[in-house]
């Protein structure tokens, strides 16, 4: 790290999204910096509404290629590879659509309750959004259901901590592409087996693909989802105006992304010397990208705490933006209205089962309960 002649101002934000009171956090740093420094990070903390998306917008100045000893998605990450990489991603997942996933979803969902007395308690992590979501995930990735129970077998609770299963996700992913061809295989692995069959993606570049879609599936939306669900049984008064107008419940999901988006920070290097909000930022300094703090900017966002429906929708930046935009952020989406629609059907009032301030939030960038005890009545 360079020297630089005046301190900038520091914070201490190292896992702060996955904190209960992470907006408080972020709310009392950004009040200092829209740009803070955090040591034990050794990173720069973006936190503003304006500079995050400035960042987010500017491929010419940061890198997306990985800052860590670990990085979950492929390699290369900056134009013109990423380019080549969305293109073959966009077409692994071109036969799921939003009505698809919500079929499914919506099956699962008319099964998952059916199962579930009126009054009784289920935990909306471990007995719906996990299982929920593996299972759509190997629909789209396009495994077999034996398949689909080994991954679940590696963690079958929240899959907040991707570094434990990586390596035995990658050697599986390995062996199906050593061995398989697009033939004998449906959804993204037929289109990825395929473009290693036309010399387009090497073993290595395949397999990073298809952890991509494997971890980015099930690590973000199992969290997610508990969460939207958690914010519906806690405010009685939005859940009566969904169950008044289901016309709103797209509405209400991008302000549960707003405030609740899974992933907290998305990491960039600097290629360059640049100034962002009066801090000069050197060449390869490391920064973390705050995407739930931007969502909860009180510069951009009037009143961020509450959930607002009326709020302008596409504002939130809980999938990124620009070239880096989550490719399957409609996937997402999908999933989660419909995860929400159908259990306001499911019975007239949802709620905790347990009380609020004892909820625990897991460790780690991500931010997603451990448990979530709620009840159907």
């Amino acid at each position: 790290m360079s020297t630089r002649t005046a301190p900038p101002p520091t914070c201490d934000l190292l896992w702060a999204g996955s904190k209960p009171d992470a907006h408080a956090l972020y709310a009392e740093a950004r009040a200092r910096s829209p740009v803070c420094f955090d040591p034990k990070q050794n990173a720069w903390i973006v936190l503003g509404y304006e500079p995050v998306l400035a960042c987010l917008k500017d491929v010419e100045r940061l890198s997306n290629d990985p800052v860590a000893e670990f990085d979950p998605f492929v390699v290369g990450g900056d134009p013109p590879v990423h380019t080549k990489y969305r293109r073959i991603l966009q077409d692994s997942v071109r036969h799921l659509d939003k009505l698809a996933v919500a079929e499914f979803t919506g099956a699962w969902l008319d099964r998952f309750f059916a199962q579930t007395i009126s009054g009784a308690t289920f935990d909306a992590v471990a007995e719906l959004a996990v299982p929920l979501v593996d299972e759509l995930a190997g629909h789209l990735v396009g495994l077999t259901p034996d398949e689909v129970a080994f991954f679940k077998s590696l963690r079958p609770e929240n899959r907040a901590h991707v570094r434990s299963f990586d390596q035995v996700t990658q050697e599986f992913f390995g062996g199906i592409i050593r061995r398989e061809s697009s033939a004998q295989r449906g959804g993204a692995l037929q289109a990825i087996l395929r473009n290693i069959e036309g010399s387009e993606l090497s073993e290595r570049e395949a397999v990073s693909l298809l952890r991509l879609l494997w971890i980015g599936g099930t690590a973000t939306s199992n969290l997610f989802n508990p969460s939207a669900l958690r914010l519906l049984a806690v405010y009685p008064s939005v859940q009566s105006q969904l169950r008044e107008n289901p016309g709103l419940v797209p509405a209400f999901i991008s302000e549960a992304l707003r405030l609740e988006g899974p992933t907290t920070t998305v990491p960039r290097r600097a290629k360059t010397d640049f100034e962002l909000c009066g801090q000069m930022i050197r060449q390869n300094d490391a920064l973390q990208i705050c995407l739930l703090s931007a969502n909860s900017d009180p510069a951009f966002f009037p009143e961020p705490h509450k959930v607002d429906l009326r709020r302008p929708a596409g504002r939130q930046l809980a999938f990124g933006f620009g070239i880096h935009h989550c490719l399957g952020g409609y996937i997402a989406k999908a999933l989660a209205e419909t995860v929400v629609a159908r259990t306001l059907l499911a019975g007239p009032h949802l709620q905790l089962a347990e009380a609020a301030d004892g909820l625990d939030y897991e460790d780690g960038n991500l931010r997603g309960l451990k448990r979530l005890r709620l009840s159907l009545s």
